[in-house]
């Protein structure tokens, strides 16, 4: 029953205490390990019974190593008869190979990259494809409200507003890029963000009140 619940990768071995040199009386799966019926107990004294996890004639999830190297988990529960006597213990080894490598593969799969700045500060991207995509998109916002030397103070504090949200202004040399694609200082562009903030602030503030 064991062995088909939890399949070929999971070998069950049931030992005979009586008999410690040739224990091994029953074993399914037995290409988990490639031991044998009529084998002695292995290590049941020595990793089993001295260990300090060793409760309720039962000793859960410690790790074995198959004879080719393969890690193994491994559970042991002690079988006493009426009078109390060991008489036998029932092992399960199961095969981790199978598990770690969907594991490393599904790690993969789930990994993210963190793809923003690490904080506030002015990063430099020297790349000319990335410049190629932050011209375009300056470029297309301010296209929006109108060519660029015609507009007013308010058009043009939406237009760093929008590009603030939006990061523009963390890649190096993207203040002075935009400053001159709306024909002002590098020096107003500032005082646009300084005001952005502001109004974000206060905004904040506000609704947090609410």
């Amino acid at each position: 029953m064991l062995a088909q619940t939890f399949g070929p990768e999971c070998e069950v071995v049931l030992h005979d205490l009586s008999r410690p040199q040739a224990s091994r009386v029953l074993i399914e799966n037995a290409e988990v390990t490639g031991r044998q019926v009529g084998t002695p107990i292995g290590d049941l004294v020595v990793r089993v019974l001295r260990s300090p996890r060793f409760r309720d004639d039962m000793l859960a999830n410690y790790a074995t190593t198959a004879p080719d190297g393969r890690t193994l988990k491994s559970s042991t529960a002690i079988i006493r008869d009426e009078a109390g006597r060991a008489i036998g213990a029932l092992c399960l080894n199961l095969d981790l190979s199978g598990y770690a490598r969907a594991a490393a593969a599904l790690q993969m799969l789930v990994r993210l990259e963190d793809a923003a700045a690490p904080d506030d500060r002015e990063v430099d991207v020297p790349d000319e494809h990335v410049w190629d995509v932050l011209d375009r998109i300056v470029t297309q916002v301010i296209s929006g409200y109108g060519p660029s030397g015609e507009l007013d103070r308010s058009q043009k504090l939406e237009v760093v507003r929008f590009l603030h949200e939006k990061g523009v202004f963390l890649i190096k040399g993207g203040i002075e890029h935009v400053a001159r694609k709306l024909g002002v200082s590098r020096f107003s562009i500032y005082n646009y963000i300084d005001e952005v903030r502001g109004t974000s602030r206060t905004r904040a503030q506000q609704e947090g009140k609410a």
